[in-house]
C-alpha cells in the first residue's frame, strides 16, 4: 500500500499541496491535461523552482486572466461542475468530500445551513484548482492513505472579507480538531481553509504512522515567508513496510 506523510514546519495551502506533489513525481503536464476536463476558462497554470532558505522547492501558480469572476460559489455549483467534468469517478468523489468537508466547518461557524453556505476563497478559481488538483494527484499516485505531522499554526490577526479574524481563521480551525498544532512566533496565516480541509479529507489526524519505504520525497513553495525564509510543505511517498 502506497502512503503519503506530509511534513508542515510553515504550515499548508493548497498550491504548497499540490506543488511538494509536482516535486515527489506528479508529471505536470498529466496534472493539466487532467484540469482541462473541468472545462474552466480564464486561467493559466505555472510551475517553476523556488529557493526556500537553502532549500529548493516547486511553486505551483495558477494566475487569472479575468479578476472579475464571481467567488461566491454554493456547494450545489461546485458539485454540479466536478460532476460534470470527465474526471475520474474517485478523483470526484474525493475532490466533492474536500468541498463538503469545508462546507460542514464555514456552516458550523457560521450558524447557517450547509446549503446557504457561500464559498469565498474556495469558490475563486485557483483555490478550486488547488483542491482538484489535488485530489488528481493522490489518484494519479495511487496513495491509499496520509498522514501529517509537525503541522504549525501562525498567530495574530487576519484581515478578510468577514473582518478582522484570530489566527488560524474560524473556517480552518474547525478542520483542524483532532489534530496536534505547534504554535509558532510567526504572526500571520499559516493553515490555509483549503490546506486545512485537504488535510481533513486526506490525512488521519495524529494517527501512528507506518513503517515506510521511502520512494520520492517533494517541496512545494508557498506565497509568504516566515522570517526572511519561503515556507514549504514536504511531501514524503513511499511504499508500507511488510515487516
Amino acid at each position: 500500500m502506497k502512503i503519503a506523510v506530509f511534513d508542515c514546519p510553515y504550515g499548508i495551502a493548497g498550491d504548497m499541496t499540490v506543488g511538494a506533489f509536482l516535486d515527489a513525481g506528479m508529471p505536470f503536464p498529466v496534472l493539466k491535461k487532467e484540469l482541462a476536463k473541468l472545462r474552466l476558462k480564464h486561467y493559466r497554470l505555472s510551475l517553476r523552482e523556488e529557493k526556500c532558505g537553502a532549500f529548493r522547492a516547486k511553486k505551483f501558480s495558477v494566475h487569472i486572466r479575468n479578476s472579475r469572476l464571481k467567488h461566491h460559489t454554493l456547494l450545489q455549483e461546485i458539485e454540479r461542475r466536478i460532476r460534470a467534468s470527465r474526471l475520474h469517478p474517485r478523483i470526484k468523489k474525493s475532490a466533492i468530500a474536500v468541498f463538503r468537508k469545508l462546507g460542514r466547518a464555514e456552516a458550523a461557524v457560521h450558524g447557517i445551513p450547509l446549503g446557504r453556505v457561500h464559498f469565498h476563497e474556495a469558490g475563486a478559481i485557483d483555490s478550486f484548482i488547488d483542491i482538484v488538483g489535488a485530489a488528481i494527484c493522490m489518484h494519479h499516485l495511487k496513495i491509499s492513505r496520509a498522514f501529517i505531522r509537525n503541522l504549525s499554526v501562525g498567530r495574530g490577526l487576519h484581515q478578510s472579507h468577514h473582518g478582522i479574524m484570530p489566527v488560524p481563521v474560524p473556517g480552518a480551525y474547525q478542520l483542524l480538531k483532532g489534530f496536534v498544532l505547534s504554535q509558532t512566533a510567526h504572526a500571520q496565516e499559516m493553515v490555509t481553509p483549503t490546506g486545512a480541509a485537504l488535510l481533513a479529507t486526506f490525512t488521519r489526524p495524529n494517527g501512528r504512522i507506518p513503517k515506510m519505504k521511502l520512494e520520492s520525497v517533494g517541496y512545494g513553495a508557498g506565497d509568504r515567508s516566515f522570517g526572511g525564509t519561503r515556507g514549504y510543505v514536504r511531501l514524503s511517498i513511499g511504499a508500507t513496510a511488510t515487516r
